[in-house]
């Protein structure tokens, strides 16, 4: 039995074979080595990031994310406090720097609108 349990929203790129699919397999190897297991958010939906390109508005992100957050909510997975043990225990995970920068190659962060 895991030391700790989290909800995860792990989001469509992170879906076998998407274009962050190594981004589930880093957080699930991670897991394994702390001992945490991750629940995933019951019926979560896309956060809207991939439909910014077809042109979609900002009031349909804001939408999408908010029902991600609501269902978050509903399963008290927004109660979550981090006790100094467990920021310890994750900052041992990762070597430092290794929250830095952006997630996308800087000519495609321009065109997330962000």
């Amino acid at each position: 039995m895991a030391k700790k349990e989290y909800a995860f929203y792990p989001g469509c790129s992170s879906q076998l074979k998407a274009s962050a699919s190594n981004y589930l397999t880093s957080v699930n190897a991670m897991c394994k080595t702390l001992d945490v297991k991750l629940t995933p958010i019951p019926d979560w939906n896309c956060c809207g990031a991939s439909i910014s390109y077809t042109g979609a508005g900002e009031l349909t992100r804001h939408v999408l994310n908010a029902r991600n957050f609501a269902l978050a909510e509903n399963i008290g997975a927004l109660d979550v406090k981090l006790t100094p043990a467990d920021v310890a225990s994750l900052s041992s995970a990762l070597p430092p720097g290794a929250d830095k920068g952006t997630r996308y190659p800087e000519g495609q962060m321009a065109s997330l609108h962000i």
